[in-house]
């Protein structure tokens, strides 16, 4: 079993890469991806903790793009070369384009009577990329809200009324700056969208293709057996590789274990090589070191 979408402290998970690391091994995993949002910051001491253990620590980033219309994308980058210059460009100009929304946010909740301190807020990161469940543990400690759920329907959460809608780069331009970094480039559960049908699915793949998406997320905490059955017969006909993770958070976003997601997810360690095989083949294209 394998998990290659998971968060850290490094942006808004609450473990650290060390203990992310031993918790996957505890838990059996052959493979786990560290996957922070908009940050690289933790792959080096993630690939530390993972030498001599039984685990593949695989690098990663998940990264929230803009597609056509109205759609948002949310890709995982595996195995990009994280020292690309490219690469750290993009993603500090994505953390600014978060600050920008983040104060945002605090300047709404305080019009609404939930005033909160900008550094205490920072400090709920440890140094992190700061996000949503940040602000949300902040409001809980100051006692505006009971719970990360609270805080997300009442103020956080899309069409609430502390929500800013976030400045993203397009989704072309975020797999371009991926692929030529050495990412495999999956489109993270693309089936969770309302509004998602397989026409839509197939009209993106077809123009995102030759910017270097890669595949699609088939395996997912929130997804139902027919969003799987779905995902993999999209896969299968238009020639993707397959992926799949938790999205695991630890405590911030409650209800969702490494490795089993809600309680019955299983990724099959068997999609581990093609999407090895595919890092393999962009890295040689892209001049990077193969990834092992």
């Amino acid at each position: 079993m394998i998990d290659l979408h998971c968060h850290s402290r490094e942006s808004d998970g609450d473990l650290s890469v060390e203990a992310l690391v031993a918790l996957a091994e505890a838990r059996g995993l052959t493979a786990v991806a560290l996957t922070d949002h908009d940050t690289v910051s933790g792959i080096d001491g993630f690939l530390a903790a993972g030498r001599g253990r039984r685990v593949r620590a695989v690098p990663g980033v998940e990264v929230a793009c803009q597609g056509d219309g109205s759609l948002i994308m949310h890709v995982v980058g595996l195995w990009p070369d994280h020292r690309d210059p490219a690469l750290g460009a993009m993603l500090a100009g994505i953390r600014s384009a978060r600050a920008r929304r983040n104060d945002l946010m605090l300047e709404r909740l305080a019009a609404l009577g939930c005033r909160l301190d900008r550094a205490a807020v920072e400090r709920l990161a440890g140094g992190g990329v700061v996000g949503r469940p940040h602000v949300a543990q902040a409001l809980i400690q100051a006692g505006h809200c009971r719970s990360h759920r609270d805080a997300f329907d009442r103020f956080l959460g899309r069409g609430k009324p502390a929500y800013v809608r976030r400045e993203l780069t397009g989704a072309a331009e975020a797999l371009r700056v991926l692929s030529a970094a050495g990412a495999v480039c999956i489109w993270a559960h693309p089936l969770m969208g309302n509004s998602v049908t397989g026409a839509l699915v197939r009209r993106v793949v077809q123009a995102l293709r030759p910017a270097g998406l890669d595949g699609l997320e088939v395996y997912y905490s929130d997804y139902g057996a027919t969003d799987t059955r779905n995902a993999r017969e999209y896969c299968e006909a238009m020639g993707l590789l397959q992926s799949g993770g938790s999205d695991f958070h630890g405590g911030n976003i409650p209800g969702i274990d490494l490795g089993v997601g809600r309680g019955g997810l299983c990724v099959p360690d068997a999609l581990l090589e093609p999407l090895l095989a595919r890092a393999r083949e962009k890295a040689a294209a892209a001049g990077r070191p193969r990834p092992e």
